[in-house]
Order: C-alpha cells, then sequence, then structure tokens
C-alpha cells in the first residue's frame, strides 16, 4: 500500500506534503489553471513560504507501519531553479529522502498574492498526482480557522494492482485544508512563536478491477509553518481498513526540522571535489583544517593526484559562497593546521618528515611561495608529524607531535611575519605523546595530546594529558595534567576555549561497549583545573551509542560548544553527528529527543564514508568540514562542509 501514496510518506518538506506522493510529472494539459478568487490576494505576508535560490531544508524523522516496526529517515528540500510547465514559471525544489536510498526528483510550484500551487514534479511513480494537478497546496491570508478544498476527483488510474489481476485499479480522491491554530513549538534548532498548524485530510476509494470492490483509505497529515523558515514539522499517517487485507494497516510518519533557513545546518555542499583516488587509505587525502578570519573561513585540505600531492586551500564565506581556490605546499604534504591571527593565516602541515608553513591573506594570496617557512629544525635523526595551531594576539604558537627515540610534544613560536622566533621541547615523557591540540585563553595557551608512558598505543594506559603554556613559549605544568585516567584507552583529544573556560573532547574505551568508543570531554579551567570530576572517572558523556564513533571536534557554538564526530559506513548511521555543550558542562537535549544530531546527511553510495570533521566558528554561525572517503572504483574523494547557525 505505500506504493498508493508514494511519496507522501517520504514528507515532501519545500512547502506543504504534496499530496498523494507531490508530483508525477507536471500538470495536466486539460486542468484549468487555479483561481480561488478573482482579482489580487494579500501574499505570503509573514513569509511562511521563503523560496529563494538557494534555500535548503533538512529533516530527520522517523517511519512506522503496523506489523513492520520503525525506519529512521532524513531529508532534503533544496530550492534549485525554475521550469516552465505548461505555460506556467514554476519554482523547482529539488527533494532527496534516504527512504527511497537517497532518490532525487523535483516539485514544481507557483507562489502567487493568492497562495501556492502545485504543479506536480518529474518522479514517475507517482501517478495519481499529474491527474490533479494544478491545485493549492495552501491560500492566503493563512488565518486560523479558514480552509478550502484542494481538489475532488473520480476514476482515475491509482498506479497500482491492488487484487494482483494484473491492471490498475480505479481511485476516487478528494482533499481538504484547514488552518487549524496558531502555536509555539520546541525544537531542537529553537523555539518558533506564532507558528501556524495546517492540517490536510485525503480520502481515497480504490475500485478493484476484478470484483468491484471498494477498498477506502483516508490520509491525514499536518504541517506547522514558521515565518521567514517554511515547514519546521508535520506528520503523516495512512489508515487503511481490514476489508482485502489480513489486518488493519497503518503508515506514520512523523519529521522535525534539523536545519532551516537562519538555523541549524542551513548548507552542505562539495567544497572540492577529486582531492584523492577512491581507495580506503584515510590519509590520502587526510584530515583537513579550517579558521576564520573574522570575515570568511579558510579550509586546507590535501590534493592527489597521481603521483603528485599538495596543499589547498578554500576561502568561503559565512553565506556559502566559495571565494577563492589555490595551492599551498608543494609534494609530500601532509595533516595541516591553520589559524588566524595578524591580518593573515598561518597554515601549517607535514612536509618529508619537517613542520613547513605558509601564510596566506584573507583574500587567498600566498606569502611564502612554494617552500614555504621551515618551523622545525632540521635533524635526519627525528621526525615530525601533525601540527596544531593557535594565536595569542601577538604570534603564533605551532605545536607538532616529534619522533627521535620515542614521540614527544614540540612547539615554535612563530610571528605574523614569518620569523620563527623559538622551536621548544614542549613535553616529553617516557613512552609516546602524540596527537597535540592547542588553544588560547587571552593569557595563556592550553596544550592537549594523547599519552601513553608504557610505550605506544593504543593501550590500557593511554589517557590524555595537558599543560598550560606562556606566550613566550614558558611551560607552566611540566609534569602534565591528567585530563583523562580513566580506564581503557583515551585518543584523538581536540580543545577549544571560550566562555573564560576550555572544553576538552576525545575518544573514551571505558565501557569498551563491542570495542566501540565513546565522545567524552571535560571542561578545563584557566588555571588547569578540571571542572568536571577527577581524571580518572570524570568527563562529560557526549555520546555514549554503541555506534563506531571517532574523530571529534570541538567548536564555540553561541552559548553552547559544538562538539561533532564520524559514524563511518554507508546509509544510517554514517555521517557527521553532533551535540552541545553547555557552559556548565550538561549535554542539551533537543526537543525532539536525544540530545545528538546529524550535521551532514548518510552516505548514499555504496563503500562512501564521511570522516575526519574539523570545525571553526564564525561571527554569526560555524563551519563543519570533512572528507568523502570514497573507496569505489572509477571516483574520487571529495572535501564537503555544512554551516550551523546556533540554536
Amino acid at each position: 500500500m505505500k506504493k498508493i501514496i508514494g511519496i507522501i510518506l517520504l514528507v515532501s518538506v519545500a512547502f506543504l506534503i504534496a499530496s498523494c506522493g507531490g508530483g508525477g510529472g507536471g500538470s495536466s494539459a486539460s486542468a484549468p489553471a487555479p483561481n480561488p478568487q478573482p482579482g489580487p490576494g494579500p501574499g505570503d505576508q509573514t513569509n511562511l513560504f521563503p523560496i529563494t535560490m538557494g534555500n535548503t531544508w533538512r529533516y530527520h524523522g522517523v517511519e512506522s507501519t503496523t506489523g513492520q516496526g520503525q525506519i529512521e529517515y532524513f531529508n532534503t528540500a533544496k530550492v534549485t531553479g525554475t521550469k516552465m510547465i505548461n505555460g506556467t514559471d514554476t519554482t523547482v525544489v529539488t527533494m532527496t529522502s534516504s527512504l527511497n536510498g537517497g532518490t532525487t526528483y523535483d516539485n514544481y510550484y507557483t507562489k502567487t498574492d493568492k497562495g501556492v500551487f502545485n504543479y506536480g514534479n518529474n518522479d514517475p511513480t507517482d501517478t495519481i498526482t499529474r491527474q490533479v494537478v494544478p491545485y493549492p497546496e495552501i491560500l492566503f491570508p493563512v488565518q486560523a480557522g479558514t480552509g478550502f478544498s484542494q481538489y475532488s476527483k473520480s476514476g482515475l488510474d491509482s498506479g497500482v494492482d491492488l487484487d494482483g489481476d494484473g491492471i490498475n485499479d480505479k481511485v476516487a480522491v478528494s482533499a481538504t485544508v484547514t488552518v487549524a491554530d496558531f502555536e509555539t513549538v520546541f525544537l531542537s534548532i529553537g523555539i518558533f512563536p506564532s507558528v501556524a498548524r495546517v492540517v490536510r485530510t485525503e480520502n481515497l476509494t480504490f475500485t478493484l478491477s476484478s470484483n468491484g470492490a471498494a477498498v477506502p483509505a483516508t490520509e491525514s497529515d499536518a504541517i506547522y509553518l514558521a515565518s521567514g523558515v517554511g515547514i519546521i514539522k508535520q506528520s503523516a499517517t495512512l489508515s487503511i481498513p481490514a476489508a482485502n487485507f489480513s489486518t488493519n494497516r497503518t503508515e506514520e510518519l512523523t519529521g522535525y526540522l534539523v536545519d532551516g533557513q537562519g538555523k541549524g545546518i542551513v548548507a552542505e555542499e562539495t567544497l572540492a571535489a577529486g582531492i584523492a583516488p577512491a581507495d580506503s587509505d584515510t590519509e590520502t587525502p587526510g584530515r583537513p583544517a579550517v579558521a576564520f578570519d573574522g570575515s570568511n573561513y579558510l579550509v586546507v585540505s590535501r590534493r592527489v593526484a597521481g603521483a603528485t600531492d599538495t596543499m589547498t586551500g578554500t576561502i568561503i564565506t559565512p553565506a556559502d559562497t566559495v571565494v577563492a581556490s589555490f595551492d599551498i605546499g608543494g609534494p609530500g604534504s601532509n595533516r595541516s593546521g591553520v589559524a588566524y591571527g595578524g591580518g593573515k593565516y598561518l597554515v601549517a602541515f607535514t612536509r618529508n618528515g619537517q613542520i613547513v608553513a605558509n601564510r596566506i591573506t584573507p583574500g587567498g594570496v600566498v606569502l611564502d611561495g612554494p617552500a614555504g617557512i621551515a618551523v622545525s629544525s632540521v635533524n635526519p635523526s627525528t621526525t615530525n608529524f601533525e601540527p596544531a595551531i593557535a594565536f595569542d594576539g601577538t604570534n603564533f604558537l605551532v605545536v607538532w607531535q616529534q619522533f627521535s627515540s620515542q614521540y614527544d610534544i614540540q612547539g615554535a613560536l612563530v610571528t605574523p611575519s614569518g620569523q620563527v622566533l623559538r622551536e621548544f621541547s614542549l613535553f616529553a615523557a617516557p613512552g609516546e605523546q602524540i596527537e597535540p591540540t592547542v588553544a588560547f585563553d587571552g593569557t595563556n595557551y592550553l596544550v592537549a595530546w594523547r599519552d601513553t608512558r608504557s610505550g605506544s598505543g593504543p593501550a590500557a594506559d593511554t589517557d590524555i594529558y595537558a599543560t598550560r603554556v606562556k606566550p613566550d613559549g614558558t611551560v607552566l605544568d611540566p609534569a602534565g595534567i591528567p585530563v583523562s585516567t580513566a580506564p581503557a584507552t583515551q585518543d584523538s583529544p581536540q580543545l577549544t576555549f571560550s566562555g573564560g573556560q576550555y572544553l576538552a573532547v576525545w575518544l573514551d574505551f571505558r565501557n569498551n561497549i563491542f570495542g566501540n568508543p565513546a565522545i567524552y570531554g571535560t571542561r578545563i579551567g584557566t588555571d588547569g583545573s578540571l571542572l568536571d570530576g577527577p581524571a580518572s572517572t570524570g568527563g562529560i558523556a557526549i555520546d555514549t551509542s554503541l555506534n563506531i564513533t571517532g574523530s571529534p571536534t570541538v567548536a564555540p557554538f553561541g552559548n553552547y560548544f559544538l562538539v561533532a564526530w564520524q559514524v563511518p559506513g554507508y546509509g544510517p548511521p554514517g555521517g557527521i553527528y553532533g551535540a552541545r555543550v553547555s557552559a556548565n558542562g550538561q549535554v542539551v537535549s533537543l526537543a525532539t529527543g536525544g540530545a545528538v544530531f546529524p550535521i551532514s546527511g548518510s552516505p548514499t553510495v555504496n563503500y562512501d564514508s564521511y570522516i575526519y570533521p574539523v570545525a571553526a566558528t564564525g561571527a554569526s554561525n560555524s563551519l563543519v568540514v570533512w572528507i568523502n572517503n570514497r573507496e569505489t572504483t572509477g571516483t574520487t574523494k571529495d572535501l564537503q562542509a555544512a554551516l550551523l547557525y546556533p540554536f
């Protein structure tokens, strides 16, 4: 029976849930143009239907069917263009849903002073809608207690064969729409006052071709329209009685907005395509880096083409416009870090075992040529890898892991003019110290790392340590600050500072459920004190699901901290996920239940995997960047990103 309604249970999220599947190849030539009233109407005075080019909505919900359980889904709608349908210029809204394997199709709408009208779509599986379009989705003004009839048609080809005799059965359909009320709606991305709740009821009666029996069905929908955003919440229920079926059957779908215009995740796109050949090597191209200069973001990544590779930069505005793309460093480069200060970006990366840096202007001009600045000293007995950078208002501190007879943490101070002031041992201890991360609190730096005192990790004693460093390079905690020494392995630390405190996050195996790590964190005071319990047992449990999580990142996010991480794999739950941590160390629950929300959709192509998310925060939003690590032969890997607004 799901085919009867088609895409209706996939939620047409552009404006209203499109009846009978929301499309079907454009309007019939014989159908009259909708004309609900003579003369001009009042128009969309409160902007309940913002259809500006490029506007994007993403939804997360659950579909449940009697006797078949529940399916989690993600839907996306984006205004992508215009198209002439039978002499009418329509707006194209491109739809994608995980419920149908990520298949994309276009819906066609017009918005006039009188209302929003459906002109069908190019979905070949929907038969009914093409026989009833054009019809009104909503009429203006949107006022509580008003309603109208959408359509009433009989003798239509249903597109389905319920009785199995090889002939599509006929169907009669009628639908009405009522503006039920205005109310306040609480969602994960914010609180929405004066939301219009619009209820739509459709009655269908199928006539079986084999015996003339009538099979009724009823579909009830509700959508919630917020000013300047559009649909923020919706549900659809299809009920079919027991006649001609073994049991009563109900299909329900409920979806909530997880991003919309000016709130949540409003853009997800490919920043750079073809940055590496498809394979399972996650270091090709490796982890990217991102920073904000006060106006725009700079994203740094490695690009691999055949036997050559280089570091590349992409400048993107907070409005999701790519300003410039350019090469930064030559062959042999990998694993970059980036920070902004003194009117310039400083990008550092590994090249042939050395740490090399290059300064970039906000306009994308590379100042130090292909050779760059030698940050680490040249010593044939040492190799240097995985730099991270912060700026203190005067100079940059670059930190990295250095291997000689063992791995330790090294640092260097670099001026905005490109001068290396000093290189120094930041932390050395027995065993292995790797994966450094750094942030500045206005007075001192805090550097954190993965620490295995017994030798090389990961091991049972692989923990997270840190130390404070003065702007002149003086190490204030030479013995190190134990950040997390909980049982089992702690791995992949990342660090940020906001609101007078640091938040460190990491992968944590203390619960060791099926060998999958959790995401943990802890707040750290500017004096080095732990604010969320002792290192041995404390910390904030951010995500303790059974998913295979990895590669956390953290950045300020409005009044919260944004924590993001990867869940590798094709289809749900694969993708990039996030959570918010409050200033008092609480993981903030969503109105839709739980605290974890999707930042990306799930990969829709087998052997795609979203990995290595990194985040930076700008003046009004945050940018999360990751790698689509494709393994499918004949394809290439991409650099992808999403903009998030505080919610």
